[in-house]
């Protein structure tokens, strides 16, 4: 009957055949010649699907797939040295000072270190320097082992590294160790951190990066809700995984502390407002995690998916303008070593206000991204 094909675009480029969640499309037709729309399995139009972990949200960012919704800002990613990530697949690839590191693992946040042997991808015998006191690892790639022993420093824990099991050691005092290479590994690294990171493939530090989403004063003023789902490669005291913030003397965060998990913190006006909303330590792990949060004037609530909610009441909400990812956003010093897959944010407003209530839906919906396989 000359019925006009309608075909339902997102305006981000995703092919009719997949959805954003990867759902294949179906064509909705009921045989009687009305138009053919592509719609998901669900039922909605293409111009309409979102994953079902970012329905409701304000903002939502899939940095798996690279895909942001809702107008959301692709992140600014300052770093001065070129950094190496790995892909879902253990494939590692460079991005060059000051390009977003983003795999289909996530986004990528390092902290700050310092890699120590020379001519890491030929290793050789050889004697390096390791002043500072503090807790180093020894790892390799290839086959064979390298050995790590005390020359004029003096420490604990020296042994053999072979690949896929890091040698730990402590430095007390500070001098030199012996490298001794047997069989044929194909890259050596001697990092000042107490847990393998990124290889560095000269001796060198590189400074951590600095994520950041900024301009968001209007939409943060009636505080936010949301989640970060995020793989957690190692995990330090006080290390921050998520930031609200103007400057440093005025922000919230969400770091990992002693005595638990994720938790509450922050500063107003230079002034601590203490910590709070501890997890469980049991989720003071590595590996997949889930956290939802909501935060406005005397309300801070934090959950992880499969554990308790926790609050912290009680507190002023400081101005904030930006949202850093994995630190800080003004240095590597108090990063992460994580790759966030998802985040969304939902802004505060008088007509959805920051409440118990929303943070329920929103802890909701953290369970089904946490369930999701990417």
């Amino acid at each position: 009957m000359g019925w006009p094909v309608v075909i339902a675009a997102n305006g981000r480029g995703i092919p009719v055949t997949e959805s954003p969640n990867g759902t294949p499309y179906e064509i909705a037709t009921n045989g009687y010649g009305t138009p053919v729309v592509f719609v998901d399995k669900g039922g909605l139009p293409v111009s309409s699907v979102l994953p079902v972990w970012a329905a409701g949200a304000s903002q939502a960012w899939d940095f798996t797939a690279g895909r942001y919704y809702n107008s959301a800002a692709v992140p600014t990613d300052t770093h001065g040295q070129t950094i190496n990530a790995d892909d879902a697949a253990g494939a590692y690839s460079a991005f060059a000072p000051n390009t977003l590191v983003r795999t289909s693992r996530g986004l990528q946040t390092t902290p700050s270190y310092t890699q120590f042997a020379t001519n890491p991808q030929a290793p050789a015998n050889q004697t390096i320097s390791l002043a500072t006191t503090g807790t180093y690892t020894l790892w390799i790639e290839g086959t064979g082992s390298v050995a790590v022993a005390a020359n004029t420093a003096v420490g604990s824990g020296f042994g053999s590294a072979s690949a896929g099991a890091p040698v730990v050691f402590a430095i007390s005092t500070g001098g030199t160790v012996d490298l001794t290479v047997t069989g044929s590994p194909t890259l050596v690294q001697v990092i000042n951190k107490g847990f393998v990171l990124p290889p560095v493939y000269s001796a060198m530090t590189v400074t951590g990066n600095q994520q950041v989403i900024s301009g968001l004063g209007t939409q943060l003023a009636g505080g936010v809700a949301g989640f970060v789902k995020v793989d957690l490669r190692a995990i330090e005291n006080f290390k921050i995984f998520l930031q609200l913030y103007t400057s440093l003397t005025d922000r919230v965060f969400i770091d990992f502390g002693s005595a638990g998990g994720p938790r509450w913190s922050g500063f107003l006006g230079g002034v601590s407002q203490g910590s709070g909303a501890i997890s469980d330590a049991a989720f003071r792990q590595t590996g997949t995690a889930t956290i939802a949060f909501a935060v406005t004037d005397n309300v801070r609530l934090l959950r992880v998916v499969g554990d308790v909610q926790r609050s912290d009441p009680g507190k002023a909400m400081p101005p904030i303008s930006n949202l850093a990812i994995g630190g800080d956003g003004t240095s590597g010093n108090n990063n992460s070593y994580q790759f966030t897959k998802q985040l969304v944010l939902i802004y505060g407003t008088p007509s959805r206000p920051i409440n118990q209530a929303l943070f329920d839906a929103v802890y909701a919906k953290a369970e089904q991204a946490h369930a999701a396989a990417a």
